[in-house]
């Protein structure tokens, strides 16, 4: 993309931004859909730039779940234990232990969201997404059916101009019960390999704060300890979609203790 054409497509994002903002700020960041409506195209090295939806044209494109195929309240009510994952800007591999997300809804719209995991082993330091300081303390919304956004609960007011993609792209039910989930940070755009004419891509690892939007990819079960057939499932779902599972690491579930809040 030549640099003028990228300078106007900013300028132009940028405009309709002022414009709605000056109108009614407030409802309008707390609106669910201004993330999506300001999308526009650009190269890579834009794509940290909050309203930017950026996209690989190789890559297949992925959509989280419909709003006739999610059902927020049933996903929320017990946690998940994450059976592998992808190293993030906030997760290193030595932090891929005891990791279990809770997620409690709120009066005001929000979920509350507490990510919880062990450092350099199953008895190492337990880290919380809830502590140490206000960008710890995690906030979800839900745009629509399974697409949410996340971001630190302190940017309420202009939430969707901070906050990442969690995208819900597939579930397993049992009866009434969902069993497993896969979680993506948003659109994969990371060309990884190409296998018999078909590419293959993943979301961003990053390296730093402003990777933290669009990163991430995570197997989600009710189970704090998965069956093989389970997570080849899950990885044969993600194949299915165009998507890497190269990059997914294991998470050390066996002998964890878990926080108080934990769901069962």
């Amino acid at each position: 993309m030549k640099a003028t054409t990228c300078a106007a497509l900013v300028l132009s994002a940028l405009s309709a931004l002022s414009t709605a903002f000056a109108e009614d700020p407030t409802s309008y960041l707390r609106s669910s859909s201004t993330q999506r409506d300001l999308q526009v195209e650009l190269p890579n090295h834009f794509c940290w730039v909050p309203f930017f939806g950026c996209e690989r044209d190789n890559c297949e494109t992925v959509t989280p779940l419909a709003a006739g195929e999610f059902n927020l309240t049933k996903y929320t009510e017990k946690s998940w234990f994450i059976q592998k994952q992808q190293v993030n800007p906030y997760q290193s591999e030595d932090q891929l232990n005891c990791v279990v997300a809770t997620y409690n809804e709120r009066d005001d719209g929000f979920i509350q969201v507490q990510n919880s995991g062990t450092i350099g082993g199953v008895d190492g330091p337990r880290q919380n997404s809830d502590s140490d300081s206000f960008f710890s303390d995690l906030c979800a919304q839900q745009v629509d059916g399974g697409s949410l956004q996340v971001a630190p609960c302190l940017f309420q007011v202009a939430f969707s101009a901070v906050a990442g993609p969690y995208w819900v792209l597939a579930l397993g039910e049992d009866g009434d019960e969902y069993t497993w989930a896969i979680v993506s940070g948003g659109q994969p755009t990371e060309v990884k390999e190409t296998v018999d004419g078909r590419t293959f891509c993943t979301t961003k690892q990053g390296n730093s704060f402003l990777d933290t939007n669009g990163s991430g990819l995570w197997l989600f079960t009710k189970e704090q300890v998965a069956d093989d057939q389970t997570i080849a499932a899950m990885e044969d779902k993600l194949t299915e979609m165009g998507i890497f599972t190269g990059d997914l690491l294991p998470v050390e579930q066996e002998s964890c203790t878990y926080p108080d809040s934990t769901k069962y």
